[in-house]
């Protein structure tokens, strides 16, 4: 991305997020707690209005679901299980999804 203030702000946010999780595991301060989330979500909010980042985000998502359905298929390929969405019971076996099956 040649875009410096897109950079900027990507690696603001991911910063800001590595401190959030961290904080999360090891604060109570519920106060603290707060107002990082609050920064999170204002730092995402400019994520989302920069064109370049919202494009970068939107074409990333596109790439996990499409990793995500390679990944199921390879699984159902050497499982020999249906995935869920298409009448298969769930990784838990007949009954545990409700699915009537068993």
């Amino acid at each position: 991305m040649k875009d410096q203030p897109a950079m900027d702000v990507l690696n603001e946010f991911g910063a800001i997020r590595e401190e959030y999780a961290q904080a999360l595991s090891t604060t109570n301060d519920v106060e603290k707690l707060e107002a990082m989330k609050q920064n999170l979500m204002v730092k995402n909010e400019e994520l989302l209005s920069n064109s370049v980042t919202k494009t970068y985000i939107d074409a990333k998502a596109k790439v996990d679901n499409i990793f995500k359905t390679v990944s199921d298929i390879l699984l159902r390929a050497v499982n020999g299980d249906q995935l869920e969405e298409e009448g298969g019971c769930s990784t838990g076996g007949c009954g545990s999804c409700g699915c009537g099956c068993g």
